[in-house]
């Protein structure tokens, strides 16, 4: 979807590149081959969307994104759910 809106895609996996390609990618990054941080950083992504979470991931989408960039994740980094929606509040506004 984004892809048919203008956007390059980037994207990450730990097997079948090519299968990855095929259905579209415009860079697939193999994180079993190299490291997500050493290929991402310093990109300038508006946008990074994060399937996998975790404070590494978090870290990682930092160092991608441009300021005032956007995180979103489908996953939460676990414990209580306040804690949670808290953290995403707080990594939403310390991006921007």
């Amino acid at each position: 979807m984004a892809k048919a809106l203008g956007a390059s895609e980037v994207v990450a996996t730990g097997s079948n590149e090519e299968l990855i390609k095929s259905l579209g990618a415009d860079v697939v990054v193999n994180y079993k081959k190299e490291s997500l941080m050493d290929a991402l950083k310093g990109k300038d992504f508006d946008i990074v969307f994060d399937t996998i979470g975790g404070t590494e991931h978090w870290d990682i989408a930092q160092a991608a994104l441009k300021r005032g960039g956007t995180y979103l994740t489908i996953v939460g980094d676990g414990g209580n759910i306040l804690l949670t929606v808290g953290k995403g509040i707080w990594r939403d506004t310390v991006g921007a």
